[in-house]
């Protein structure tokens, strides 16, 4: 069998391995070794995608010095089968990258007789620029971080730089914004309606004693010299800031959403707002599942990962009308406080 051949054979496609990790299932794939007598090396994946990791049998003595990459996290950890050498991110819109990091040192591990922490440290040295480099966002995630935006700018033109305090979504917590009793989730589409994919049960409900909003907009290509960019809504969102929460702003976006100012050429799709977007209070007549709903389906405890499409087309209040002011006037600081719960 050629090199290639056993390459093939040994390793599943990025395409496989993905809807694996949208499934939301925790799993381990096995690298077998070619010729079966050599280490085996697993990727974990854990639930819901939230950690990707390539774990290799390694010796005691084996320590791994600091990843020089900030998104891939090394270390030694012990196991029933012994010390391995963990490869680790959370990094999601990198991980078809860091697959392919995944399968060079597997195949310096088990084709070129490398040892495990000399395969990796050689491979992070190769990656190190590469990565670097292509720490760009995806389309869906620039998306949901220009509605985040919008509504951050829509909320500080009443509370001023408490929008940014309020900006709970990128610390994990339940929903996008949180302040006082009052809880936002940010949505934002390019269909041609305020259809949404709803991630879970629990993304439309509300936190306890919380009442829930959907903010709904939609967003469309704009052409030449028209809308803005998302480097124009960053720095739009910058311009209404203090000082000190600028570098808050900037640390959000950096840490958060590994968003690079200096990658700000890779964004240049400009879009404006398809039409008015809406403010949906999540009650008896927002479209949604909830854990009441499924509490008496079958089995539902073999249930996860739910995840469905919801129109509020025509409910609730279109942006600037009296009833939209009012539910923004109700987080006004003397009427509410500040709330940072940590998430359920």
């Amino acid at each position: 069998m050629t090199t290639n051949q056993q390459k093939e054979s040994r390793h599943i496609t990025w395409e496989q391995l993905k809807e694996r990790i949208q499934a939301g299932i925790p799993f381990v794939h096995r690298i077998p070794s070619p010729d079966g007598k050599g280490p085996a090396l697993d990727i974990w994946v854990s639930e819901h995608g939230a950690e990707l990791a390539l774990r290799l049998p390694c010796a005691n003595s084996d320590k791994p010095a600091l990843s020089k990459l900030e998104e891939i996290e090394v270390r030694q950890i012990s196991t029933l089968s012994g010390p391995m050498l963990e490869v680790q991110t959370r990094a999601r819109t990198l991980y078809q990258e860091i697959y392919g990091f995944f399968v060079s040192v597997a195949d310096k591990v088990q084709l070129n007789d490398k040892k495990a922490l000399e395969a990796v440290e050689e491979t992070l040295e190769g990656w190190r620029e590469l990565i670097k480099i292509e720490t760009v966002l995806s389309d869906e995630a620039q998306l949901g971080l220009r509605g985040e935006l919008y509504f951050l700018r829509s909320l500080a033109k009443v509370v001023g730089n408490q929008a940014l305090t309020a900006w709970v979504g990128p610390d994990r917590q339940p929903h996008d914004f949180r302040i006082g009793t009052l809880e936002f989730e940010v949505k934002t589409t390019r269909s041609t309606s305020h259809t949404h994919i709803i991630n879970g049960i629990s993304q439309l409900e509300a936190s306890p004693n919380h009442s829930l909003f959907v903010f709904s907009m939609r967003l469309s290509p704009s052409g030449a010299n028209a809308g803005t960019t998302l480097p124009d809504d960053i720095e739009n969102t910058r311009a209404i800031l203090g000082q000190k929460e600028r570098s808050r702003f900037d640390e959000i976006l950096r840490t958060h959403f590994n968003y690079r100012a200096e990658h700000s050429g890779y964004y240049p799709l400009r879009l404006h707002l398809a039409d008015t977007p809406l403010l949906i209070p999540v009650d008896s007549a927002c479209p949604r599942l909830t854990t009441d709903l499924l509490f008496s389906v079958p089995h539902r405890s073999r249930i996860h990962n739910v995840c469905y499409f919801a129109n509020f087309d025509g409910l609730g209040y279109s942006e600037n009308s009296e009833e939209f002011m009012n539910v923004m006037a109700s987080t006004l600081p003397s009427r509410n406080i500040i709330s940072n719960e940590p998430k359920q």
